[in-house]
Protein backbone atom coordinates (compact mmCIF):
# COMPACT_ATOMS: atom_id res chain seq x y z
CA UNK A 1 0.00 0.00 0.00
CA UNK A 2 1.29 3.30 -0.94
CA UNK A 3 1.02 6.51 1.41
CA UNK A 4 0.66 8.46 -1.66
CA UNK A 5 -2.23 7.73 -4.34
CA UNK A 6 -0.84 7.31 -7.78
CA UNK A 7 -3.84 9.46 -8.91
CA UNK A 8 -2.60 13.34 -9.49
CA UNK A 9 -5.89 15.11 -8.80
CA UNK A 10 -6.03 13.16 -5.42
CA UNK A 11 -2.38 14.02 -4.50
CA UNK A 12 -2.88 17.56 -5.53
CA UNK A 13 -5.83 17.86 -3.01
CA UNK A 14 -3.60 16.18 -0.21
CA UNK A 15 -0.73 18.54 -1.15
CA UNK A 16 -3.30 21.38 -2.02
CA UNK A 17 -5.49 21.01 1.61
CA UNK A 18 -2.14 20.70 3.58
CA UNK A 19 -1.03 24.19 1.95
CA UNK A 20 -3.86 25.70 2.60
CA UNK A 21 -3.95 24.72 5.96
CA UNK A 22 -0.78 25.99 6.56
CA UNK A 23 -1.41 29.08 4.49
CA UNK A 24 -4.65 29.96 6.64
CA UNK A 25 -3.16 29.29 9.73
CA UNK A 26 0.21 31.61 8.80
CA UNK A 27 -1.93 34.53 8.12
CA UNK A 28 -4.09 34.15 11.05
CA UNK A 29 -1.24 33.78 12.97
CA UNK A 30 0.46 37.14 11.31
CA UNK A 31 -2.77 38.75 11.51
CA UNK A 32 -3.29 37.90 15.48
CA UNK A 33 0.06 38.87 15.96
CA UNK A 34 0.43 41.75 13.37
CA UNK A 35 -3.08 43.57 12.96
CA UNK A 36 -2.29 46.44 14.91
CA UNK A 37 0.24 47.28 13.10
CA UNK A 38 -0.12 46.15 10.03
CA UNK A 39 -3.41 46.08 7.31
CA UNK A 40 -5.07 42.58 6.75
CA UNK A 41 -4.10 42.66 3.09
CA UNK A 42 0.23 43.42 3.70
CA UNK A 43 -0.59 40.38 6.16
CA UNK A 44 -2.14 38.27 3.10
CA UNK A 45 0.90 39.46 0.90
CA UNK A 46 3.49 37.83 3.36
CA UNK A 47 1.74 34.86 4.37
CA UNK A 48 1.19 34.08 0.94
CA UNK A 49 4.50 34.03 -0.47
CA UNK A 50 5.91 31.91 2.24
CA UNK A 51 3.02 29.59 1.29
CA UNK A 52 3.67 29.24 -2.17
CA UNK A 53 7.17 28.60 -1.87
CA UNK A 54 5.90 25.47 0.65
CA UNK A 55 3.64 25.02 -1.94
CA UNK A 56 5.97 24.24 -4.62
CA UNK A 57 7.68 21.48 -2.98
CA UNK A 58 4.95 20.00 -2.18
CA UNK A 59 3.62 19.94 -5.70
CA UNK A 60 7.11 19.31 -7.29
CA UNK A 61 7.66 16.37 -5.64
CA UNK A 62 4.50 14.34 -4.63
CA UNK A 63 1.93 15.74 -7.58
CA UNK A 64 3.60 16.47 -10.35
CA UNK A 65 7.07 14.54 -9.95
CA UNK A 66 9.43 16.68 -12.34
CA UNK A 67 12.91 16.26 -12.16
CA UNK A 68 15.18 19.30 -12.54
CA UNK A 69 14.24 22.67 -13.58
CA UNK A 70 14.04 24.12 -10.16
CA UNK A 71 14.18 27.42 -11.31
CA UNK A 72 12.46 27.43 -14.36
CA UNK A 73 8.95 25.77 -12.92
CA UNK A 74 9.82 27.96 -10.35
CA UNK A 75 9.15 31.01 -11.76
CA UNK A 76 6.17 29.43 -13.59
CA UNK A 77 4.59 28.28 -10.52
CA UNK A 78 4.76 32.15 -9.08
CA UNK A 79 3.12 32.96 -11.89
CA UNK A 80 -0.05 30.96 -11.54
CA UNK A 81 0.45 31.59 -7.74
CA UNK A 82 0.45 35.47 -8.44
CA UNK A 83 -2.29 34.95 -10.68
CA UNK A 84 -4.18 33.11 -7.66
CA UNK A 85 -3.12 35.59 -5.13
CA UNK A 86 -4.15 38.74 -7.01
CA UNK A 87 -7.83 36.81 -6.75
CA UNK A 88 -7.46 36.22 -3.38
CA UNK A 89 -6.21 40.00 -2.63
CA UNK A 90 -8.98 41.42 -4.38
CA UNK A 91 -11.73 38.76 -3.09
CA UNK A 92 -10.35 39.49 0.64
CA UNK A 93 -11.41 43.39 0.40
CA UNK A 94 -15.08 42.66 -1.31
CA UNK A 95 -15.84 40.23 1.48
CA UNK A 96 -14.27 42.27 4.37
CA UNK A 97 -15.75 45.84 3.45
CA UNK A 98 -18.39 44.99 1.06
CA UNK A 99 -19.93 42.01 2.45
CA UNK A 100 -19.02 42.29 6.23
CA UNK A 101 -17.82 39.23 6.68
CA UNK A 102 -14.93 38.58 9.40
CA UNK A 103 -11.33 38.85 8.18
CA UNK A 104 -10.87 34.75 9.25
CA UNK A 105 -13.64 33.90 7.22
CA UNK A 106 -13.20 35.48 4.46
CA UNK A 107 -9.34 34.72 3.91
CA UNK A 108 -11.13 31.26 4.03
CA UNK A 109 -13.52 31.81 1.57
CA UNK A 110 -10.77 33.51 -0.90
CA UNK A 111 -8.48 30.26 -0.21
CA UNK A 112 -11.24 27.85 -1.99
CA UNK A 113 -12.20 29.90 -4.90
CA UNK A 114 -8.75 30.01 -5.95
CA UNK A 115 -7.44 26.30 -5.43
CA UNK A 116 -9.68 25.67 -8.07
CA UNK A 117 -8.15 28.17 -10.41
CA UNK A 118 -4.50 27.04 -9.24
CA UNK A 119 -4.72 23.11 -10.43
CA UNK A 120 -5.37 23.96 -13.75
CA UNK A 121 -2.79 26.63 -14.06
CA UNK A 122 -0.18 24.09 -12.46
CA UNK A 123 -1.16 21.34 -14.39
CA UNK A 124 -0.83 23.16 -18.23
CA UNK A 125 1.79 25.24 -17.48
CA UNK A 126 3.88 25.39 -14.21
CA UNK A 127 4.68 21.57 -14.17
CA UNK A 128 3.36 20.56 -17.84
CA UNK A 129 5.68 17.94 -19.09
CA UNK A 130 7.31 18.72 -22.53
CA UNK A 131 6.13 16.31 -25.77
CA UNK A 132 9.28 15.25 -28.16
Amino acid sequence: MKLIPNNQVVRYLIVGGWNTVFGYCLFALLYYLLSAKMHYVIIAIISSIIAITMAYAGYKIFVFKTKGNYLHEYLKFYVVYGFSMILGLILLPVFVEILKLNVYLAQAVAVIACTFVSFIGHRNFSFRKKTI
